[in-house]
């Protein structure tokens, strides 16, 4: 178990987490595109286990399971401090970039595999690729990795 930390661009909002993600992803749908400029390098949390000082503004929408994914961001400099999919209640998604310093990613998991990027290789580390959002599998390798919480 580590203590995480991250700030946003402008210092304004603060994040402590001290687990270890339960899971390392990337999300290479048309959404986390259009959200992020890119495909989305994620690390899943519980939600509980993330301590926030600062203000943080909301911006939701329906995702592709017909669900609300809501993104949690700086009023200010406008980085994205976590993203929260209701269709897994209670986890929420952490850029990588915003943990400091830089955060060591290696996603174990790839989502949405024919929209990654023709300039982007698969990284070594992923041992899990859907071509959609294997939302059941997913669930089922967070839980797996429960076991650190004990």
């Amino acid at each position: 178990m580590s203590t995480h930390h991250g700030t946003c661009a402008c210092g304004d909002v603060s994040v402590s987490i001290a687990f270890d993600p339960l899971l390392e992803f990337q999300c290479h749908c048309s959404v986390c595109k259009l959200h992020h400029g890119t495909s989305l390098s994620a690390l899943a949390f519980g939600e509980d286990e993330i301590t926030i000082d600062g203000k943080i503004e909301i911006y939701s929408w329906t995702g592709g399971s017909g669900e609300t994914i809501s993104k949690h961001y700086c009023p200010t400099c406008g980085v994205p401090i976590f993203i929260k999919p209701e269709v897994l209640g209670g986890m929420v998604y952490v850029p990588a970039g915003l943990l400091t310093p830089d955060y060591d990613f290696k996603p174990k998991v790839e989502l949405w595999t024919d929209g990654r990027p023709q300039w982007m290789s698969q990284a070594p580390t992923i041992v899990e690729a859907f071509p959609d959002n294997g939302t059941i599998e997913r669930i089922q390798l967070i839980l797996g990795n429960l076991d650190q919480r004990a």
